[in-house]
């Protein structure tokens, strides 16, 4: 790590290394690294491969830690869903993957301690971590796919039917199920959570949550901060090996619709069979609707993490939270 000696404090981040959970907390990271923060990045070697290669250009205070993944040395995976992710949260709950050493082997080459933990908010143990070390815990949420119904302000028109498996039917007892649970209950204790959207989407899901949680913030969405802010973006954390922006440059502008659920869900043949009845809905007049108010949500996403934004002024008050701490 460069000019080490100049490092006046140290920030732990641990993300939930599957999917895109690493590269969207690396970027808030990014945001936050000022030159005299030491972030220590906790994640898989392969993880660490693709997001720390050469040509991303990843700041120097930013120092990638390597974490087992949990997958033992000749494992052969059956093709259950979500094996490799509930052999991590084994692994980790059994103790075979201890966070506490890596984070003191951390403070031994920076030679400083951690002040402050950022975590993906599927990690709920970095609470309980944070807490014996005496130091704020700032959680990053992407989305708030677990909210039921009529139980949430702001969802009395979904149906409990819409939920996806594992919240009020399915196998309950899944690892990443009580993953989710245990990450609910923990919530409360953060003292902060940073979310990848933005305040105007739905204020009155963010007035109820803001008056459940200590500090909730709306720091994104991230996918629009390079079309908004005046500095370069970081390099994407994934090449386009099958030429999809080069397809999309063929077609004529909000002609294409992306439907995507990160890099580990797909959706089955029959579902994506059904999906070309969008086409025929977003021909129609409810689907005229559907698109102007897509258009305004992207300016009012936009206008978010602009310089005068909500979310650019929420990043502030996080920087001050990550930084509110005794050297």
């Amino acid at each position: 790590m460069a000019n080490i000696s100049n490092v006046d404090r140290h920030v732990a981040v641990l993300p939930f290394p599957f999917s895109s959970h690493p590269s969207r907390l690396l970027r808030l990271v990014r945001r936050l690294a000022a030159p005299t923060v030491a972030f220590s990045f906790y994640t898989t070697p392969q993880s660490i491969a693709s997001l720390f290669s050469p040509s991303k250009k990843v700041p120097e205070n930013i120092k990638p830690y390597a974490v087992w993944d949990g997958v033992p040395e000749g494992y052969v995976f059956s093709g259950k869903p979500q094996e490799h992710i509930n052999l991590y949260l084994a692994a980790v709950e059994e103790g075979e993957i201890s966070l506490k050493e890596v984070l003191k082997a951390a403070e031994a080459e920076v030679g400083r301690r951690i002040g402050c933990v950022i975590s993906d908010a599927f990690l709920w143990f970095a609470g309980d971590l944070a807490e014996e070390m005496g130091v704020p815990w700032v959680l990053n949420i992407a989305g708030r796919e677990n909210d039921i119904v009529k139980f949430v302000p702001g969802f009395s028109e979904l149906r409990l039917g819409d939920l996806p498996t594992g919240v009020l039917f399915g196998n309950l007892e899944s690892p990443f199920v009580v993953m989710l649970h245990k990450m609910g209950r923990a919530l409360p204790k953060a003292t902060a959570i940073a979310v990848n959207s933005f305040e105007e989407l739905d204020p009155e899901i963010n007035q109820d949550l803001k008056s459940k949680l200590k500090m909730f913030i709306y720091v994104g969405p991230f996918n629009s901060i390079s079309s908004s802010s005046s500095s370069p973006p970081p390099p994407s954390s994934y090449s386009d090996e099958y030429g999809c922006i080069a397809w999309l440059d063929n077609h004529e502008a909000v002609s294409v619709a992306y439907i995507g659920f990160g890099t580990l869900a797909t959706l089955p043949p029959a579902e994506s069979g059904a999906m070309s009845a969008l086409e025929m809905v977003l021909s129609r007049e409810k689907g005229k609707e559907l698109r102007e108010q897509a258009g305004k949500f992207r300016e009012l996403a936009l206008k978010a993490v602009g310089p005068e934004g909500s979310s650019t002024q929420n990043l502030t008050t996080l920087l001050e939270v990550v930084a509110r701490y005794n050297l």
